[in-house]
Order: C-alpha cells, then sequence, then structure tokens
C-alpha cells in the first residue's frame, strides 16, 4: 500500500501536465502605441476614424500576423502622416530604438476596407523574418 501512494502522485502530476500541455497557448500581443497624427484638412477617412482604433486594429493584426515571432513583450510606436491622398503608417520598434522601422503607404479612403488592408499589409511585413 505503502508503494502505491508514490505511485498514484506521479500520474496525478504527470495527467497535469499532460492536460496544461494540450492548453492552447496565445502569445501576449504587442503593445501598439499612437503617437501624434499629422492628417492634412481634407484627407479622406473612414467614419469614426481614431488613432486608438488604429492602434488597436494594428495590435490584432500583429497578433493574427504571427506575432509568436515578435520579441515578448515588444512595444511599437504608431505614426501617421497623411497629405491629402497618401497616406503612410509608420511603425517604430521601441525595445532597440536602432532597429528597423517599418513604412507602408497607401492611398487615403473613406472605405474603412482599405485601412484595414493597409494595417494587415504592415503587420504581415513585421511578422516576416
Amino acid at each position: 500500500m505503502g508503494q502505491r501512494k508514490p505511485l498514484l502522485m506521479l500520474a496525478l502530476v504527470l495527467g497535469l501536465v499532460a492536460l496544461v500541455a494540450a492548453l492552447p497557448w496565445r502569445p501576449k500581443p504587442p503593445t501598439v502605441i499612437a503617437a501624434p497624427a499629422y492628417i492634412a484638412a481634407n484627407t479622406a477617412l473612414p467614419p469614426s476614424f481614431s488613432m486608438d482604433w488604429l492602434a488597436s486594429e494594428l495590435r490584432q493584426a500583429l497578433s493574427a500576423a504571427n506575432a509568436g515571432a515578435l520579441p515578448r513583450n515588444e512595444v511599437f510606436h504608431l505614426g501617421l502622416h497623411c497629405g491629402h491622398r497618401a497616406c503612410a503608417l509608420v511603425l517604430h520598434p521601441s525595445m532597440n530604438p536602432g532597429e528597423r522601422r517599418y513604412e507602408l503607404q497607401f492611398m487615403a479612403s473613406h472605405e474603412r476596407g482599405v485601412w484595414e488592408t493597409a494595417i494587415t499589409e504592415l503587420a504581415q511585413v513585421v511578422a516576416t523574418p
């Protein structure tokens, strides 16, 4: 009877380890901080546009585009520069200021889908080694 107790404990511990290993693992999404933006007065923007919305969408896109390849607790600073018809999304990693910055230029539009496509493309560029 004394030998069964350690075997039961071992079986219980191994069962818990297997259960934890089977749980889906999700990396923490990177932090995206919206920097002040330059937007020309007559730039086409989607309804209810805000830098907070842009940062939130980019955070989600980075997670979907393999954020696991990014360093843990990565923080990005997001800039937006729009001059009437064209916009540039600019992303700077803040953990290493000398590191590459990412930029994507696109035609401004009132259509939310145009902005979402630009955000997705920028996230894919960042996630590609």
